[in-house]
C-alpha cells in the first residue's frame, strides 16, 4: 500500500481530510504533527521521509 504524507493537517483542509479518511476507514494518510513537519527542518523532514516512505505528499 502507497503512504502519502499530508502536511498542514491542523489547517482547515487538512483537518477536513483527517475526517473524511477517518469516516471512510481510508488507511495510510500520514497526518504529523506540525511540529514534526517543520517544512525548514531539513533534518526532521529526512527523519519523516525515512520513517515512513511516502509515494506522495500533500501540502
Amino acid at each position: 500500500m502507497n503512504t502519502t504524507l499530508v502536511f498542514g493537517a491542523s489547517g482547515q483542509l487538512g483537518q477536513c481530510l483527517a475526517y473524511v479518511a477517518q469516516q471512510q476507514g481510508m488507511t495510510g494518510l500520514v497526518f504529523p504533527p506540525e511540529a514534526q513537519a517543520n517544512i525548514l527542518d531539513v533534518n526532521g523532514l529526512r527523519e519523516l521521509f525515512a520513517q515512513h516512505s511516502p509515494a506522495y505528499v500533500i501540502n
